[in-house]
């Protein structure tokens, strides 16, 4: 992305919170952090509904981008719930097939036992076909206004000697979901095992989302596509506002080698955060050739703090060398917010900037890693 583009994008953001603040007060810098701060913890309820066996524990693992679920339960008629992303905000639920339940037991009791009104979107997931109770249970979630995501698990398995996998999934997606929920319902053919589908599993369950839950989807769930990356670089512009104010707050501290008040273990915290979300880990980026990482030696600093951590005088030191000059940019318009803080603020909101620029470009060699791989 060319970099006037981006210096404009940061900047339409910073100008949207700071015209949110109606006080110079320093009162007014911890409310709009606490604001943003209950904005990042909003819950997201996604529901994985499916008979046991069908892969749903495997499609959240891959939706997650590491193992969450519990694979050594047995499976069985109890809700499991898995909490993970930003201050385990994020629950994937593991929902019993409503065929599958020992009890007898009418739709109306389901929906409420399970609280099937308070998901934000609903994946109903088979390998097989439905049966006449599922189906049934679907017709009223639908009708009922339910965000509802037909997924077909185990696609790579899928196979038959008289038909092509494109006759199979037609006749799937025919007979099975239009035939029975009309043809204005989405299916999406996945594999846990080949990520076949993960990506467009993605942008299905981000279209049934409200714009503030796209935004935390797309910055918490693993990017199978340079598409997803750009989309969580801006979702993550949000994480770098909080901790930009909260450097500006009360916990804003004088460092006379910077010449700011600024909370340094805030600033580290936000690019250990942004780098998990990013996924950029040990392990990863091992899969990296020397060409990729000859590109990126740029970034080696910022690696080397999300993955073998940092302490206070080396982030002081690479806050000095690298974000100081850009930090001023903005300075006149932030004094009048956050006062004698407006330095500090500016140095964790470039840091951040620099975080997921950069993230965003190694993520990218890192997936691109990654596909090269499964098809050799």
């Amino acid at each position: 992305m060319a970099k006037d583009k981006v210096e404009r994008r940061w900047n339409k953001e910073l100008d949207h919170y700071l015209k949110s603040v109606e006080t110079n007060s320093s009162v007014a810098v911890d409310v709009i952090a606490q604001k943003l701060e209950a904005d990042l913890n909003s819950p997201l309820k996604i529901g994985f509904f499916g008979s046991p066996g069908c892969g749903k524990s495997a499609l959240m693992d891959t939706l997650i981008g590491e193992q969450k679920t519990d694979t050594g339960v047995t499976p069985g008629t109890n809700v499991t719930t898995h909490t993970w992303g930003e201050n385990d905000s994020i629950m994937f639920v593991d929902l019993p097939g409503y065929g599958g339940l020992d009890e007898e037991h009418t739709v109306s009791e389901y929906w409420e036992n399970f609280e099937i009104d308070s998901f934000d979107a609903l994946l109903c997931c088979f390998e097989t076909k439905l049966n006449q109770d599922d189906e049934n249970f679907f017709k009223e979630a639908i009708a009922e206004g339910i965000q509802v995501i037909f997924v077909r698990t185990k696609t790579d398995t899928l196979h038959d000697e008289e038909k092509s996998k494109r006759e199979l999934k037609r006749d799937i997606r025919q007979h099975l979901i239009y035939d029975v929920f009309g043809d204005d319902n989405v299916l999406v053919f996945t594999s846990a095992r080949t990520k076949l589908g993960i990506d467009k599993l993605n942008f299905a369950i981000i279209d049934h989302l409200d714009t503030d839950k796209k935004a935390k989807y797309y910055r918490n769930a693993k990017a199978y596509s340079d598409l997803f990356l750009e989309e969580k670089a801006k979702a993550a512009h949000r994480v770098v506002m909080y901790y930009s104010f909260i450097s500006a707050g009360s916990g804003a501290v004088p460092v006379p080698f910077l010449g700011a008040a600024i909370d340094i273990p805030a600033v580290m915290r936000m690019t250990n955060q942004i780098g998990r979300q990013f996924g950029i880990t040990e392990r990863r980026l091992r899969q990296l050739t020397s060409e990729q990482e000859d590109k990126l030696r740029m970034y080696e600093q910022l690696i080397r703090f999300m993955v073998k951590g940092s302490n206070q005088k080396i982030m002081t030191n690479w806050l000095s060398n690298n974000a100081a000059k850009e930090a001023t940019k903005n300075f006149s318009k932030l004094v009048p917010i956050v006062g004698g803080a407006g330095l500090g603020f500016g140095l964790t909101y470039y840091t951040g900037r620099e975080a997921i620029e950069g993230c965003r470009e190694i993520a990218s060699e890192i997936l691109e890693a990654e596909i090269h791989k499964k098809r050799s």
